[in-house]
């Protein structure tokens, strides 16, 4: 998937972040802090229980790609969509110190 992420007030070496951020995987970029911060989830594994995603499915990231589960994340979150909750997560990693 492809985040669009606003690199123009990142004060650092940009393409060192984005390459830190895209090594990352979704446990560097969904992080607990930022479930509590911009949800009602204590972390990832709650919103997917919340949303009824199979766990055991090998497709599960693929099915949060195509936007399987968009209508339920926009029921719990404040995100329109998997892509808009992880563009958010990213842009925020971007700027951590």
């Amino acid at each position: 998937m492809k985040l669009h992420i606003d690199t123009s007030k990142y004060p650092g070496d940009v393409e060192k972040r984005l390459k830190y951020i895209s090594h990352s995987g979704p446990e560097g970029l969904l992080t607990e802090d930022f479930f509590k911060s911009h949800t009602n989830f204590q972390n990832f594994l709650e919103l997917l229980t919340s949303i009824n995603c199979n766990l055991d499915a090998e497709t599960l990231f693929d099915d949060l790609e195509d936007g399987k589960y968009d209508d339920a994340i926009q029921q719990q979150t404040k995100f329109c969509s998997w892509k808009a909750l992880c563009e958010q997560a990213a842009q925020e990693l971007l700027h951590k110190r």
